[in-house]
């Protein structure tokens, strides 16, 4: 599972990187990482209701 994770996440990085327009890689990648952080948040608490 975690290396299911780890492919997905450098895969999504990288096509991020290499769709977005000149000067808005870093941009990019930050979205796609603040997405990631924001659906392991959400499934946390998803998990722990009633």
């Amino acid at each position: 599972m975690a290396l299911g994770a780890g492919v997905v996440v450098v895969t999504s990085l990288t096509i991020a990187a290499k769709i977005a327009a000149v000067g808005k890689q870093a941009s990019s990648i930050a979205t796609v990482i603040t997405g990631f952080t924001a659906s392991l948040i959400v499934s946390r608490f998803w998990v722990s209701l009633p």
